[in-house]
This record gives structure tokens, C-alpha cells and sequence, in this order.
């Protein structure tokens, strides 16, 4: 959660200096200013612990795990967090209204190794953690602590990706 929000607050800040300008630009009227872009939506509200049940969590991740706790934040207009963990498993979803600001947030999370055979903009965190997807207009990710082995905890993170991207809104 510390690096989604310290690169969230860092996305926020470079939204507000590119929004500021340096001033010596002349404004040119655009499509987007006068009318809403069109893939502009409300943020979703959903309940995290309910894409995913707690027994599905242990089938998928061949372990018992800790009951899970929701989580809910809104640190931006335009942006919820959602989060659903225990000790074992973190999920963490942010829910943008726009796809664009989902695409950046999700560009700007970091330079980690693309995953290509998820079928969506995914890329692996190890070793920090297992996994970050760009779903439209949510950024998933699922990072387990379960002491199996890399490959183990990455493809387990896919599976319970997979599921929760089904489920949402």
C-alpha cells in the first residue's frame, strides 16, 4: 500500500503542475474543454472482500490464510481505494473514473517486468510483491506473503487476479 500511495501522491502532483502550465502557453479552446471526455464515469463503489470469498482465497493460494478485512479510501476526487487483506494477501484496487487516469496511474507505478500472457496490461512486482493489472478504469494488484516461492506466490496472484477482474463493476 506505501508505494501505491506514494506513487499515487506523486501522479497527483504532476496532474496539478501539468494543469498549472508555465503561463506562456496561449489557451486554445479544445474538444475536451468544452464537453466531458467521453470515458469520463463515476468512481465505482463496490465491496473489495466480496469479489473474492475467503475460501476461494485458500483453494487458489493451496493455504490457509488470515480473514480478510476491508478497506476503503478516497484521497483524490475522481479516485477510491479499495483494499481487501489480512497478514497473508493484500488486494488493492483503485478505481478511477477515467481509463486514462487508471492507464497513468498504472504507468507510473514503476519500471517492473511485463507479464505477457495475462491478456491485460499486467506487469510482475516482485520481489516487493507479485502482481499489478490495468483493467479499464481499475488498477489491480495482489501481492501475497506465504513464504512459497516466487513462482508459486506469482502465479497464485494471477488466478485470484483473474477472478477479481471478472467481478468487478
Amino acid at each position: 500500500m506505501r508505494r501505491t500511495v506514494t506513487a499515487l501522491s506523486l501522479l497527483l502532483i504532476g496532474f496539478g503542475l501539468s494543469a498549472c502550465g508555465s503561463g506562456d502557453e496561449a489557451e486554445t479552446p479544445t474538444a475536451s474543454a468544452a464537453q466531458p471526455p467521453a470515458a469520463a464515469r463515476e468512481v465505482p463503489q463496490l465491496e473489495p472482500c466480496a469479489l473474492v470469498s475467503q475460501a476461494e482465497i485458500e483453494a487458489i493460494v493451496g493455504l490457509p490464510v488470515a480473514a480478510m478485512t476491508p478497506e476503503t479510501s478516497a484521497p483524490a476526487s475522481g479516485l477510491q481505494y479499495y483494499g481487501c487483506r489480512s497478514d497473508d494477501v493484500h488486494i488493492n484496487i483503485e478505481a478511477w473514473s477515467t481509463m486514462e487516469n487508471a492507464r497513468a496511474s498504472f504507468e507510473f507505478g514503476g519500471d517492473y517486468p511485463a507479464i505477457d500472457d495475462f491478456g491485460l496490461p499486467a506487469r510482475t512486482t516482485q520481489p516487493l510483491g507479485e502482481l499489478d493489472v490495468l483493467a479499464g478504469q481499475f488498477v489491480v494488484t495482489v501481492d501475497l506473503f506465504t513464504n512459497q516461492d516466487q513462482a508459486a506466490q506469482l502465479e497464485a496472484a494471477k488466478q485470484l487476479a483473474r477472478l477479481i477482474i471478472e467481478r468487478l463493476p
